[in-house]
């Protein structure tokens, strides 16, 4: 297979990283084909029932499919629709991740939302199934181009997590 080197501009990531560069990392030198079809046996089943829906709306497409898959990535200890604003209305996360139980007891205990983002680790921004992550769609009722929220939600939540959280899913 030929890949190209071309910098595609516009993305989260460049096609070069994705196709090639991503093989260069520590963590996919250590994915041996072994892990790979382990995991993937775990989440062909779930794709399989959940492709069986018609149409399924962003909060089925969280429960069924993405919240499954992260759990079989190893993220088990998550809270869900997180108000990131210190006071008054904000944006609201759809998954915050935390590394351990003991992380996510700590965010329980916080009696103001946005402290949650001090214990957590990776924010998560879902979209409906099929929904374009790189530009506006009809089916995302003007909440604007995914690839800009999440941007920008990840800004607000390394700032409010003290440097803590710097990626999003």
């Amino acid at each position: 297979m030929h890949f190209t080197k071309e910098i595609n501009t516009g993305q989260l990531f460049a096609q070069y990283f994705l196709e090639d560069g991503i093989c260069q990392t520590e963590n996919w030198k250590d994915c041996t084909a072994q892990i790979i079809d382990s995991f993937r046996s775990k989440i062909e089943p779930i794709f399989k029932g959940f492709l069986k829906v018609t149409n399924p709306s962003e909060s089925q497409t969280e429960v069924e499919l993405i919240l499954p898959i992260l759990k079989n990535l190893g993220w088990e200890h998550y809270l869900t629709q997180v108000n990131m604003a210190s006071k008054g209305k904000g944006h609201t996360l759809d998954i915050l991740l935390f590394l351990d139980e003991t992380a996510k007891n700590k965010a329980d205990a916080e009696t103001k939302s946005s402290n949650k983002l001090h214990h957590g680790i990776i924010i998560c921004e879902n979209k409906r199934w099929e929904v374009p992550l790189d530009r506006t769609s009809d089916k995302l009722r003007g909440t604007g181009t995914p690839s800009t929220q999440i941007l920008h939600y990840l800004s607000d939540a390394e700032v409010k997590s003290n440097g803590r959280i710097i990626w999003g899913i």
